[in-house]
């Protein structure tokens, strides 16, 4: 969780562009410490749930500390099969959830958004520990998190396409090393990858390793049908 989410401050620790503002309250940087425990938002869910936790106690401890520290001792109170412990868990999902809605669908969060989904959630975790609906209740009926099946760079959308190319990049921001590696399935085989290659070099952010996966990716596959055009100060070595 730490350092593995998409949360503000680890975008901009990667070197992506983004205003790095809490989205809740827009009062300081949105980090793990902030958005579960110290922002607003956060502590009047967590003061007013089934918990009762003052999340703004001890502000000092690290999240990673104040959160281990609470998985101990619902543990120890209550065993593994306890209700506070998944109780925790819904709370910081439902916090993330209701913080992306308002990212990406532009919903106004609220006490009682973070408290519906942390219901959705307990209820999910009841029925896998009982098994007693179709596995398919486990599924929200709305697309969420946001997302899309395919995306169109060319100057025509001429439906499906005849291959799929994926792409991926990693990127230090220190020494500014970037590694690229793209792989092709044919529309036929879209599951098994029949190419593929890796490249490194040096890049000046996240964005631009994805950028040049991409570039390489499509410039490594020779096929009559593929055109590539490209415009920018960017020359491939």
């Amino acid at each position: 969780m730490v350092g593995a989410i998409a949360i503000k401050s680890n975008l901009s620790s990667r070197g992506i562009l983004v205003d790095a503002t809490c989205p809740m309250c827009g009062l300081v940087e949105e980090n793990l410490q902030h958005l579960f425990r110290l922002c607003p938002l956060a502590q009047q869910v967590w003061k007013n749930g089934m918990l009762d936790i003052h999340s703004n106690f001890n502000e000092n401890l690290s999240f990673q500390d104040w959160f281990l520290y609470y998985i101990r001792l619902f543990i120890n109170l209550d065993g593994k099969q306890g209700q506070r412990l998944p109780h925790f868990i819904a709370t910081l999902w439902s916090l993330w959830i209701t913080r992306n809605n308002t990212v990406f669908r532009a919903h106004i969060g609220n006490v009682g958004m973070v408290f519906s989904h942390i219901r959705v959630a307990i209820h999910q975790f009841s029925v896998y520990l009982t098994g007693t609906e179709s596995p398919d209740s486990l599924s929200p009926k709305q697309d969420y998190p946001p997302g899309f099946l395919r995306v169109n760079i060319g100057r025509t959308d001429e439906g499906q396409t005849e291959f799929r190319l994926q792409v991926d990049g990693a990127w230090k921001k220190r020494c500014r090393r970037a590694g690229m590696g793209w792989a092709l399935s044919l529309a036929t085989n879209q599951r098994d990858f029949d190419r593929g290659s890796v490249a490194v070099g040096m890049a000046l952010s996240a964005s631009h390793v994805e950028a040049l996966a991409c570039l390489y990716g499509m410039g490594s596959f020779p096929f009559n049908f593929l055109h590539l055009c490209t415009h920018g100060f960017y020359k491939p070595c």
